[in-house]
Order: C-alpha cells, then sequence, then structure tokens
C-alpha cells in the first residue's frame, strides 16, 4: 500500500514537472506570436470558436463592454476603463495595436500581464492550436491567438468587466464570438477596409453594427445620416435600446470647491 501510495505522488511529481518544463518562457512566447503573424488576417469565427472550445471557452464567464467604430475606439477603451476602475470595477481592458509594451493590450485595472502568465497561457494556447492542425481544421491566426489569450487571462483575473476593442469591422471579427456583452459602444464609422468590409457606408456600418446583442445598451456617437440608419435597423432587430451620444448637446461639468461661495 505505502508503495503504490508513493509511485502514485512520484507519477504525480513527474506530470508537474514536465508541464513546468515544457511551458515556455516569455521570450519564446513573443517568438511564437510573432510567428503566427504568417497566419495573416483572416474575418471569420469559426476559428476562433473552435479555439476556445478547446480552451474551455473562458469568454462565457466574462461580462463585456464591447466597443466598435472607424475612429476613437482606443480613446473611449481609455476613458472608459479609467473610470470602471475609479468606480471600484476590476477592469479587464484589451486593445491593439499598442505604444509602449507588447504586454499593454492586456491590462487588469491598467497593469499589463505578466509575462510569466503571458507565457504560460500561450504554452496553453499552442498546444490546443496544434491539435486543431492536426485534426485538419485552420491554425488561428495572430490576433484570434492573443483574444484567447485574453479571455483566458481576465477569467483568471476574475475581472468584473473587460473593456473589448474590435480589431477590424465588427460582425465577423474574432472578438464577436463573445455572448455576454452589457454594453456596445459605437465610435465614428467612415470609410475602412473597404476591400474586407464594403464599399459603402451603410455596407461598412452593418457590419460594425454587427456587434450588437439582443437585449443590449447600445451607446453610438451620432452617425452620418446613412450610417445612423443602419445602426437604429439593427437596433430595432436585436430588440437592444439606443442611446445617441451627441458632441452638440455636449456640456462641460465643473466639480471642485470653487463652487463653494463662502
Amino acid at each position: 500500500m505505502f508503495f503504490l501510495l508513493w509511485n502514485r505522488i512520484l507519477a504525480k511529481a513527474g506530470t508537474i514537472l514536465e508541464e513546468e518544463w515544457s511551458s515556455m518562457n516569455y521570450e519564446e512566447a513573443r517568438a511564437y506570436l510573432d510567428d503566427a503573424a504568417r497566419y495573416g488576417s483572416v474575418l471569420g469565427l469559426d476559428t476562433m470558436k473552435e479555439l476556445l472550445a478547446r480552451l474551455g471557452n473562458p469568454q462565457d464567464d466574462l461580462k463585456f463592454i464591447h466597443i466598435g467604430g472607424t475612429n476613437g475606439k482606443g480613446s473611449v477603451l481609455s476613458y472608459l476603463s479609467a473610470v470602471l476602475k475609479e468606480a471600484g470595477y476590476r477592469v479587464g481592458r484589451y486593445i491593439s495595436p499598442t505604444l509602449f509594451s507588447y504586454r499593454e493590450r492586456i491590462q487588469v485595472n491598467e497593469i499589463y500581464i505578466k509575462k510569466d502568465a503571458l507565457a504560460r497561457l500561450t504554452t496553453q494556447i499552442q498546444s490546443c492550436a496544434d491539435e486543431m492542425v492536426r485534426d485538419g481544421a485552420s491554425h488561428p491566426t495572430a490576433f484570434e491567438i492573443e483574444t484567447a489569450l485574453c479571455f483566458l487571462y481576465f477569467r483568471e483575473e476574475k475581472c468584473d468587466l473587460v473593456v473589448l476593442e474590435v480589431g477590424m469591422g465588427g460582425a465577423t471579427d474574432a472578438t464577436n464570438v463573445i455572448k455576454t456583452t452589457v454594453l456596445e459602444v459605437l465610435a465614428s464609422i467612415s470609410m475602412d477596409h473597404m476591400g474586407f468590409l464594403g464599399d459603402t457606408l451603410a455596407e461598412i456600418a452593418a457590419c460594425k453594427a454587427g456587434i450588437i446583442k439582443p437585449d443590449t445598451t447600445v451607446v453610438s456617437m451620432r452617425q452620418q445620416p446613412e450610417a445612423m440608419e443602419v445602426i437604429r435597423q439593427v437596433c430595432q432587430r436585436q430588440k437592444a435600446d439606443l442611446r445617441i451620444a451627441d458632441a452638440a448637446n455636449a456640456t462641460d461639468i465643473v466639480y471642485g470647491l470653487s463652487l463653494i461661495h463662502i
């Protein structure tokens, strides 16, 4: 009995050591992510859904604020993340590209993902990606891998909310696999990525409005009439509550002791 127990302990220890030895370090994880750029940019959700299913669908345990549009997504994300953090929420933040560090794209309460966590989770994703290829599926793109990585990390970190920036477009962007959105935000929509998203403003707006989920709240800046009409139609179809932020009606709010007359 003693020897049987001892053998089990040794086997478990061996498994743990094997996992540690086989895990990438940070430099190796970065090299793997950089190499994944050769798979290009592929719109569509099939590969992303398959990868996440093999990872246990971590995105389903999170709540999201999903930000789309052409210009201003990053600024909206920064403002919202800061406000929510100051309000006491634990906020995951996912953006790309970044200015200062690769790890800047995945943050929790403005703290970059740790190097060891990035390496460990990238190793886990690599294993699933290799299995997908062996099973005849496509290899995930770099953006799909990074998006899966952020979902895994934010679940580990028990984030209250994740502020998520669309990569390109909306409906077929890898981030649009999420089902637990609480708020969608649409920044300015204009003509961009026409080779992928459409030749008219209405077509591009329809693609970007594809992030709108049923029975959610949508905040959109006042768009050009052609784009605004598409957004209204999508919200009606999805039974989503549309709120329009109009810069023309914005006013300054002043706080501080200067308001107090003694």
